[in-house]
């Protein structure tokens, strides 16, 4: 017989085993992840408590210990443990729990210890800096801002853009003009970042600096601002006139330079009716024009003035949008240059640089006449600073290649096949768009930013067709982006175009008659000819090319017309007293 202490012994056990058998558990309520920001100093002290814990054992009495990235538990008493000291970092926490029955189960989760605190820069006021006896001086950052601080101060660095290793920056003696502002970074090792201005006064203590200065303006003195001037030599740089005309920049003594206005684009600028009376006055009746007048009238820069000229600054007149290959908008020649025959300024070459080679002394009246090309009454307002930027420096990216004759239609250039002349070809993005004729070989450049542009081809005629249509390209300022577009023929025939165009008529006088002729098909023509049938009024003199008369009709012949030939004839003629002229 089992004595009764005995009994309640093994029902204690059978109890203990039955508990455990019967699969009891633990649960641990485990927290996130935690970060913890430091703004003040470099450490920072974390209470590790015990936590929250259920289990089905009859007696709840949990115990507690920790480990902190992977190293040995330790006990955690109902109190908590400080964890002190902690920088940043990753710090990966452990909780294990255990209760009498022995079950056990852990937790893991993260504290991040994360620096928010930026640098104080503590930049100086103003810095005094010195170039050397060759105009030039090389800066680091951290000689702008000696003594930045930080709550963590290791590794502190000091750059002059958002990336901390743009460290340097170059001076030359056209810093030394004006106060340069610098912009000073100074990142920490958790990449928090502040900065400041600093104003830099370059100086130049061995005078190896020399000025060179002017002033651009019309013909009637009205100030050109904004308009921007090429350097180019010894040193490269672009400036831009102040609002009263005038540009100054210093630059090495001993050094060769050129310098140039330049400004393009917005050919409608101060272009009105007005300026073709202006000039047609001019072409009829000889009305005197200034030299500069005249080579603003000389609209397609073959230094002369004729009724062609007069033609364009018609149709530009008009608003049409047309396309002017052999000049720009705006030119810009020496002020003080002296016209031999201000009746003819064509007659000389009219400087449109200044050159100095070997500088050694200021040179302060280096001034420029600009000109807006095709207005005769001298109304336009000046150029745009976009504009003219744009035609200083047009960009260091490139693209460029060859519009060819696809005849074996495989879309590759080979050899024999003729590149494409006068075919439009244009370069856009969402901001500009460029337009370039082919040259005689099919070849066209563009000089844009850096970019994605898209590149397309118009053809001439409906007798071609193109390869590809459109033509993505990334432009970079390494070397040229190369196309070689294909045109194919969609058909063969010849497609011949002529284009007559004549000067003012005036009776009692001469008349020019000029007649372009092409044939833009994809075939040769035989026996290629032009008619012309004159008003009865009007008496030829003279052709620039042999023809045959046949009453009030000259018959021109021209042979054999290639694909793409082009050609020109001038008719030169009297126009009758008696003749009517509307």
């Amino acid at each position: 017989m089992i004595k009764k202490e005995y009994q309640r012994l093994l029902v204690g056990l059978f109890l203990l085993l039955g508990n455990w058998s019967l699969g009891a558990q633990i649960s641990l309520f485990c927290p996130p992840d935690s970060v913890l920001c430091l703004t003040t100093s470099c450490d920072t002290s974390y209470v590790l408590n015990p936590l929250s814990a259920t289990t089905s054992c009859g007696v709840m009495d949990i115990a507690y210990s920790y480990a902190v990235n992977g190293s040995s538990f330790a006990e955690l008493p109902a109190s908590g443990v400080l964890l002190a000291n902690l920088n940043p970092n990753t710090y990966d926490l452990t909780i294990l729990a255990s209760d009498v029955c022995g079950n056990t189960t852990t937790c893991d989760y993260s504290l991040v210890i994360v620096d928010c605190q930026a640098p104080d820069p503590n930049c100086a006021p103003f810095e005094v800096v010195f170039l050397d006896d060759a105009g030039h001086l090389d800066l680091l950052a951290s000689d702008l801002v000696p003594n930045p601080t930080d709550n963590c101060p290791e590794n502190l660095t000091v750059s002059f853009s958002a990336d901390p290793n743009d460290q340097m920056r170059s001076f030359f003696c056209r810093d030394a003009a004006e106060p340069q502002l610098m912009t000073v970074f100074v990142t920490d090792e958790a990449g928090n970042q502040a900065s400041c201005l600093v104003p830099v006064f370059v100086e130049d203590p061995f005078a190896a600096c020399r000025e060179l200065s002017g002033f651009i303006t019309t013909e009637w003195g009205e100030a050109l601002g904004g308009t921007f001037i090429e350097v180019k030599g010894t040193e490269e740089w672009t400036l831009r006139t102040e609002e009263d005309g005038f540009y100054s920049i210093l630059l090495p003594v001993g050094g060769s330079y050129l310098l140039r206005p330049c400004a393009d684009g917005d050919w409608t600028n101060g272009i009105t009716t007005s300026d073709g009376q202006l000039l047609q006055n001019h072409l009829a009746n000889n009305t005197p024009l200034s030299p500069y007048t005249l080579l603003s009238a000389d609209v397609d820069n073959n230094s002369q003035v004729n009724f062609l000229d007069l033609l364009t600054i018609q149709q530009l007149s008009s608003g049409n949008p047309i396309i002017i290959p052999d000049n720009r908008s705006w030119r810009f020649f020496q002020a003080g240059f002296a016209f031999p025959n201000p009746e003819n300024p064509f007659a000389s070459v009219v400087p449109e640089t200044y050159l100095i080679n070997d500088l050694e002394q200021a040179q302060l009246n280096l001034d420029f006449i600009g000109v807006k090309i095709g207005n005769v009454d001298g109304v336009a307002s000046g150029p745009t600073t976009d504009l003219s930027a744009l035609a200083c420096n047009p960009g260091t990216g490139k693209c460029g290649g060859t519009v060819f004759w696809d005849q074996d239609s495989n879309c590759i250039p080979g050899s024999g096949e003729p590149g494409q002349e006068k075919w439009l070809v244009q370069i856009s993005n969402a901001l500009d768009t460029f337009y370039q004729l082919t040259g005689p070989d099919g070849a066209f450049q563009f000089n844009v930013s850096p970019g994605a542009y898209t590149v397309q081809v118009f053809v001439p005629n409906e007798a071609w067709t193109l390869c590809q249509n459109e033509f993505p390209v990334t432009i970079t300022s390494d070397g040229i982006t190369y196309l070689s577009i294909g045109g194919q023929a969609a058909s063969t025939c010849s497609w011949p175009e002529v284009d007559l165009t004549t000067g003012p008529l005036r009776i009692c006088d001469s008349v020019q008659i000029a007649l372009r002729y092409a044939n833009r098909g994809t075939e040769g023509m035989e026996s290629a000819f032009i008619q012309l049938m004159l008003d009865p009024d009007i008496l030829p003199l003279s052709a620039s090319s042999p023809f045959i008369s046949q009453g009030d009709t000259l018959v021109f012949p021209l042979g054999f017309l290639s694909p793409g030939e082009t050609g020109q004839i001038w008719v030169d003629g009297f126009l009758s007293c008696e003749a009517l002229v509307e």
